[in-house]
């Protein structure tokens, strides 16, 4: 099973220009159908071109990321200001640049994404690295 990343269909746009991000699992790509199943568990089937992008993610090593590597950083704020990491993606190569910048992101409240270049990797404790 794949999640899906990202494809080059427009985003969804809400009153007030607010953007939906959706989070699917891919269940079954066939020909010019998707079947997904959606956060809210339920499962749809979407008709597509045949030539419409799709990308998968796969789980990796924080040891994987390297210096010059192109992320996405999902982030929650708490309370003191501290930023604490949800998720981590490596963009490919095709990718890097795709919504560069800090803006805030629907994942859950207080949340963020920062897309960018990653300059240093430092490792920290044994849980946790810092990039």
């Amino acid at each position: 099973m794949y999640r899906l990343l990202r494809s080059r269909l427009p985003a969804l746009r809400l009153p007030r220009r607010r953007r939906l991000n959706p989070r699917v699992f891919v269940a079954i790509l066939s020909g010019d159908t998707l079947t997904v199943h959606r956060r809210s568990g339920d499962t749809v089937t979407i008709d597509m071109k045949q030539d419409t992008p799709v990308t998968a993610v796969k789980n990796i090593k924080l040891s994987d990321i390297k210096p010059g590597s192109f992320i996405g950083t999902a982030a929650t704020t708490s309370t003191d200001g501290k930023m604490t990491a949800t998720e981590v993606l490596v963009f490919p190569e095709a990718a890097r640049g795709t919504g560069e910048g800090h803006y805030a992101w629907d994942l859950s409240p207080n949340s963020t994404m920062t897309n960018a270049n990653v300059d240093q990797v430092v490792m920290g404790t044994a849980r946790a690295g810092v990039i």
